[in-house]
């Protein structure tokens, strides 16, 4: 059997998509893949989200670490940080959504070019649902793992009426939570008995609870013994604000906790909200920044961490929670869209407007062994329900469906 796997952008760094798309690929066997893939022009040449987020007057503290590794970025503790002007702002967007387009055009001539016409073609993303449009849709199949900017982000541009569309011409949908193939049923109209859930899911031989703690020489800034962990985008849909406001009212309970955050903004305009939101908090010396973390270093940071907290308003899957729980870690999350059926009873969930609820779970995760133990033991459980091979044999059973 033969696929044209089209999978889109070329990317040195693996969030949630990619993360997926690599270790479902690389455990399925007996299967030819012809990879279609590109280099995007818009990473390359449209301004970061967080170099165009944040100009910092004050003293900064940088931990120049190897390639992968990230930096630790302390706020100035003087508050002197100004905004880019909505000017900017509005440039950095028009620049990366014209080299997007410009991309798309780019991409769709290529897996046009590379196609083969006997073969299964599964496209790996939502954000490729556009590229259905060009080819034939017998024996297609696309990943959906979420709607997030046409649900969440109210998101009407032309791509993605034309991403929704061209999803409705697949053979079958794969999603990872059933929350997400609910959203996909209505918002596509879309038939039910066409989607699959196959889920995202850990590497046991790398996210476990004796996986290596953190070596805090190798991160410096990551003095705190005891630090609440959140891992993801700095997006509106995160809800890093009541975590922040969660945080003010938590130190008063417990002095020394701090906040450590991993992750990009992935979004402009966002750097610069959360940085005021700690400054009129007067969390300046709570809340430590780190960027992009390397997947290899992730387990140490789990380990280490008090507890996982987790406020998303809305998520495909959720995956940080689920590496928190193999790695033993407590995990606090949202009670919305996919985090239930993610956490189960294995972590505290909180109404994620409700800043008092949250207080008093993160409270009682740092407070009581008992309650902190019981969450270990079924966080460990509940992992170990998730699993890669098991995702991937679903996948290619798929394939053999629809050969």
């Amino acid at each position: 059997m033969e696929v044209d796997y089209i999978c889109g952008e070329r990317v040195e760094r693996l969030y949630g998509v990619a993360r997926y798309e690599q270790e479902i690929n690389k455990r399925i066997s007996g299967v030819q893949f012809n990879r279609i893939d590109y280099q995007p022009l818009w990473r390359r040449f449209a301004p970061a989200p967080d170099r165009v987020s944040i100009i910092d007057r004050g003293e900064e503290r940088v931990s120049a670490l190897d390639k992968g590794g990230g930096r630790v970025s302390v706020p100035d503790r003087g508050g002197g940080v100004q905004a880019p002007n909505s000017f900017t702002l509005k440039m950095a967007s028009l620049v990366r959504s014209t080299l997007q387009d410009l991309d798309g055009y780019r991409y769709q001539r290529l897996v046009k070019g590379n196609i083969k016409k006997d073969n299964l073609k599964h496209l790996t993303s939502q954000e490729l649902g556009y590229l259905l449009h060009h080819i034939p849709p017998e024996k297609t199949i696309i990943n959906c793992h979420d709607l997030i900017p046409w649900v969440y982000d109210q998101d009407r541009s032309r791509r993605w009426r034309s991403n929704l569309e061209g999803m409705k011409r697949a053979g079958k949908i794969i999603t990872v939570s059933q929350f997400s193939k609910e959203e996909i049923t209505s918002h596509l109209d879309y038939p039910e008995e066409d989607i699959q859930v196959i889920p995202d899911a850990v590497d046991p031989d790398q996210f476990h609870p004796q996986a290596e703690p953190l070596d805090r020489t190798r991160w410096g800034g990551v003095e705190s013994d005891r630090y609440l962990l959140y891992v993801g985008s700095e997006t509106p849909r995160m809800n890093l604000r009541v975590l922040l406001e969660a945080l003010a009212k938590l130190k008063n309970l417990i002095p020394g906790v701090k906040l450590l955050k991993i992750g990009e903004a992935q979004s402009y305009g966002a750097r610069e909200i959360l940085l005021k939101n700690v400054k009129d908090l007067e969390l300046e010396r709570d809340v430590i920044f780190l960027g992009y973390v390397a997947e290899k270093y992730l387990p140490g940071f789990y380990r280490t961490a008090e507890v996982l907290v987790y406020p998303c308003l809305y998520a495909g899957f959720g995956l940080p929670p689920l590496e928190a729980m193999a790695c033993g870690t407590p995990v606090i999350t949202a009670n919305t869209s996919s985090l239930p059926e993610v956490v189960g009873d294995a972590g505290l969930m909180f109404n994620p407007q409700g800043v008092d609820e949250l207080v008093t779970k993160l409270y009682e995760a740092l407070s009581y062994q008992k309650l902190r133990e019981k969450l270990v033991k079924r966080g460990l459980e509940r992992a170990r329900l998730f699993s890669w091979e098991e995702s991937a044999e679903k996948t290619l059973k798929l394939y053999k469906l629809l050969e």
